[in-house]
């Protein structure tokens, strides 16, 4: 495949040939790239891996080993800064585009686990017990943390889908992360 890469804001593209945007655009060989991504892969497994064993009562004993399920998630959100920064870090600049991207990869998958979510509590016979608007906004809106192990959490996850709690830090980190990173450029 052919890549275009512009290095400098209004600099003429230059064309090379390579195997991905992410890794030759921003600067980190591909070797680099697929470590963070595969690293990525197994926090992601071990955090499923985590929410199946406290579902089914199995963190003791050797099970201990998946106790860290919330600390998972910091060290994946962690590599994903590194993956964001090397694939959008210049696509970032142009906040509109970004936004745009990060709603189209985060709003499908919500909302498609909150319907599960409301089907699964209307199939239980507690939808109209359980159901609650401003957990519904808060959800959508990202401010959502699980309260009994956090002070000042504004709202819980919707439906107690414990889960989407990491969903509000990820939408933190995607709205300053263009802001900050253009600060960055304008005084490195």
């Amino acid at each position: 495949p052919r890549l275009v890469i512009a290095d400098q804001p209004g600099a003429r593209p230059s064309v090379r040939a390579g195997p991905s945007s992410r890794a030759i655009g921003a600067g980190l060989p591909p070797t680099i790239v697929v470590a963070l991504d595969a690293a990525r892969a197994i926090a992601a497994i071990y955090v499923v891996l985590h929410h199946v064993a406290k579902a089914h009562g199995l963190l003791h004993g050797p099970g201990l080993i998946l106790l860290f399920g919330q600390e998972v998630v910091i060290v994946f959100f962690l590599l994903s800064g590194f993956v964001i920064f090397n694939g959008e870090h210049r696509r970032a600049l142009h906040p509109r585009g970004y936004y745009a991207r990060r709603v189209r990869r985060i709003y499908p998958v919500l909302i498609a686990a909150m319907v599960v979510s409301t089907l699964v509590a209307a199939d239980n016979g507690d939808l109209a017990a359980r159901f609650d608007w401003r957990s519904l906004g808060g959800t959508l809106a990202g401010l959502q943390d699980i309260a009994a192990i956090k002070p000042g959490v504004i709202v819980d996850p919707y439906l107690d889908n414990l889960p989407l709690w990491s969903l509000s830090y990820e939408l933190a980190f995607y709205l300053v992360f263009p802001p900050i990173l253009m600060l960055w450029h304008r005084h490195p």
